[in-house]
């Protein structure tokens, strides 16, 4: 079990050295969404973000049906707090190692009633880490950006080595300066049906 704590920690400390050489999928004129005869439509959200077709939830967003069938679309919630994130992202790359290069398709956000369903290109950014252990899916509508931390590490972050290692999905909010409006919210990420 030592060794194997020690060889997370020495990938570990690798994969954070190469965080720098890892970036951002940020989207640009190649990366918008539109429908530009590649068969994919758009991923306009629900009309003033009412649910689609009886969906209820962040499903209102429509994303799931609006993407190639490559695409990933993630689930994560709080039920106490009935708080719901879907987000699509797409795959456009390899990195160093095992890192998967990112682009992120949609944002939707169902909290405290009010349901956010983000798709323009503009308004999304991918972060990805070496090993896809300290990604952030971002998402701004208005003026307020809404950040989801997908991260790989110990569960107590005081003892590295010893914790067990675990999957991680804090929620935040931001103001444009930067601010913490709200969050972190811990969610758990939903498995496929």
């Amino acid at each position: 079990m030592a060794r194997l704590n020690s060889a997370i920690l020495g990938l570990l400390g690798f994969g954070l050295g190469l965080v720098g050489a890892c970036g951002t999928a940020d989207q640009g004129v190649d990366g918008a969404v539109h429908a530009d005869g590649d068969g994919v439509a758009d991923a306009a959200p629900a009309a003033d973000g009412a649910p689609r077709d009886g969906a209820t939830g962040v499903d209102g967003c429509g994303f799931a049906d609006k993407f190639k069938p490559s695409d990933e679309v993630l689930f994560f919630h709080d039920p106490k707090l009935k708080t719901e994130v879907q987000i699509v992202r797409r795959g456009i790359g390899r990195g160093g190692g095992f890192t998967a290069i990112y682009q992120l398709m949609a944002f939707g956000l169902l909290r405290e009633g009010q349901l956010h369903c983000i798709s323009e290109a503009k308004a999304l950014s991918y972060d990805y880490s070496h090993h896809n252990w300290m990604d952030f899916a971002r998402a701004t509508e208005g003026s307020v950006r809404y950040e989801l931390n997908i991260s790989f590490q110990p569960e107590d972050p005081n003892e590295p080595v010893s914790s067990p290692w675990v999957w991680t999905y804090p929620l935040r909010a931001f103001d444009l300066a930067g601010n913490l409006l709200w969050g972190p919210e811990l969610l758990e990420k939903v498995p496929p049906n």
